[in-house]
């Protein structure tokens, strides 16, 4: 069981690692989509973009979440 200063530790640090990796208002939306289970087309449609547009914010997003996390690893 996790205690709710466990929770509101872990919201921290994705508040922190979002925050680090300085996303856009249409990654925002992406990456809350995505964690909502709104399909991809579904966020095309959105958006106003193709799929493969959802796919390069995506894309851009794993990027600079890997880079954060090279880089603050050891401090999150």
């Amino acid at each position: 069981q996790t205690s709710d200063a466990e929770t509101e530790a872990s919201y921290e640090r994705v508040d922190k690692i979002i925050s680090l990796m300085n996303l856009g208002e249409k990654h925002l939306i992406v990456l809350n989509g995505r964690m909502n289970g709104i399909s991809n087309r579904q966020l095309a449609i959105i958006l106003g973009c193709t799929i493969g547009g959802v796919h390069g914010f995506r894309h851009v997003m794993m990027r600079r979440y890997n880079k954060v996390m090279r880089l603050y690893a050891q401090e999150l």
